[in-house]
């Protein structure tokens, strides 16, 4: 079997060095996301991960994005600048103390103003976009683990023709191939890729970038 090359701090770098990422943007999120919650930081995506989720968007041309876990906000910045002036990220997270964190980093560029908060619970933020129909074409999860697969289903109603719905954390540092590793909590993100896989509804694939995203693609 082919191996994937194993992404160490060298390595890392190098793949920063040739990354479409505007590096201040990650150094200035960075630095505040630290500052405020330490260790808890290692939530936050990577330049790597923006640069995946610029390409994706890029490709399909993507200009109305749902974000579930807004975090410190690096991940929906990094949507709106692919995007530029006319698409428009939502992004939903109950955390305020990691929301004014974002508020800060995106009034430092103009297309932060392309950014609508909602700090509200993921699930009843999903409900009610949904009784409101909303639609859109590019979704990220990076929420609760646990209730992936309620994301899954619910995003799925939010989803426009030929959309692409993205989640975060599916290989769990790659616990999920190590059935001694699966405890309940990983055991939670791979029941959630059984599931994805056996639905059916959309084209789907797991990349080995940052910790492992799932694309899915309506069919």
């Amino acid at each position: 079997m082919t191996k994937t090359v194993s992404v160490n701090d060298e390595v890392a770098s190098y793949l920063e060095e040739f990354g479409v990422t505007d590096l201040s943007v990650y150094e200035r999120s960075r630095k505040a996301t630290i500052e405020e919650f330490r260790e808890a930081s290692v939530l936050q995506i990577t330049p790597e991960q923006a640069d995946f989720l610029k390409l994706l968007i890029n490709i399909g041309g993507y200009r109305n994005i749902l974000e579930l876990g807004t975090f410190t906000g690096y991940s929906a910045l990094s949507m709106a600048l692919a995007m530029g002036k006319g698409g428009r990220v939502f992004t939903v997270d109950k955390c305020l103390r990691a929301t004014s964190v974002a508020r800060k980093l995106w009034g430092h560029y103009p297309i932060g103003a392309n950014i609508e908060l909602m700090i509200s619970d993921a699930m009843d933020a999903l409900e009610g976009l949904i009784s409101k129909k909303k639609e859109f074409d590019f979704i990220f999860i990076d929420a609760d683990k646990i209730n992936y697969i309620n994301y899954y289903q619910l995003c799925s109603k939010l989803l426009s023709k030929k959309g692409v719905m993205v989640f975060d954390n599916v290989l769990w540092r790659g616990d999920v191939a190590d059935s001694s590793k699966r405890k309940k909590y990983v055991q939670q993100i791979h029941s959630f890729n059984q599931f994805v896989k056996q639905d059916g509804r959309f084209t789907t694939s797991i990349f080995s970038v940052g910790d492992g995203m799932m694309v899915c693609q309506s069919a």
